[in-house]
């Protein structure tokens, strides 16, 4: 039979690991509050800018768009991360007989703002003329004569955003759909200034 001393020395155990656990779950309780409280906001800054812009054409006619590359370079400036951004888009005026004014949006597509800085818009190393447009961020006319082909490059630097972890994507499957016909070929490189982080 347990001795009066034996039995305080059991109720004094048992309110040791009572009071333990109790420290436990707060704490827990504690992390995982703040867990949620940071978790909206880290989401937010990622959803915030994916990195990709795409060119949507208003009225392609017989223009069509052949290929495209997208070369994005993803650097830290100390307090985010920036991609630098080169797409190529190579068009083709299926018109073998007459001249064709080419119409595109910049991005095509509603994006979030602000707009990437740096943007540029250029075919043979000369600048496109850019409107501010109504719906879209810009609008460009590019000339094409009678079966012509032309590379159109867009050029930005874009933020992706201060959280732990960033991403980078283009609207390649977007970019398909809104230009008639099959878009026959399309490359996405990424490449790092500083080599990623494994952990």
């Amino acid at each position: 039979m347990p001795s009066f001393f034996s039995k305080i020395l059991t109720f004094q155990k048992d309110t040791r690991w009572v009071v333990q656990t109790q420290r436990w779950l707060s704490l827990c309780a504690v992390l995982l509050f703040i867990l949620i409280w940071l978790a909206p906001a880290a989401a937010q800054e990622q959803v915030r800018y994916p990195g990709g812009y795409t060119l949507m054409p208003l009225d392609p006619g017989p223009v069509k768009l052949l290929s495209m590359t997208v070369d994005a370079n993803i650097r830290d400036d100390g307090q985010q991360a920036i991609a630098e951004v080169q797409v190529v888009f190579r068009v083709h005026n299926q018109d073998k007989k007459n001249n064709r004014t080419l119409t595109v949006a910049i991005p095509g597509y509603p994006a979030p703002k602000p707009p990437p800085s740096q943007l540029s818009f250029a075919t043979g190393g000369n600048p496109i003329p850019m409107t501010r447009g109504n719906q879209q961020w810009w609008v460009a006319d590019i000339k094409l004569k009678p079966n012509q082909r032309r590379n159109l490059v867009l050029t930005y630097s874009a933020s992706l955003g201060s959280a732990p972890f960033v991403r980078f994507s283009y609207p390649l499957e977007l970019t398909a759909q809104v230009w008639p016909d099959r878009l026959n070929s399309a490359r996405v490189t990424l490449t790092f200034t500083d080599p990623p982080n494994p952990q």
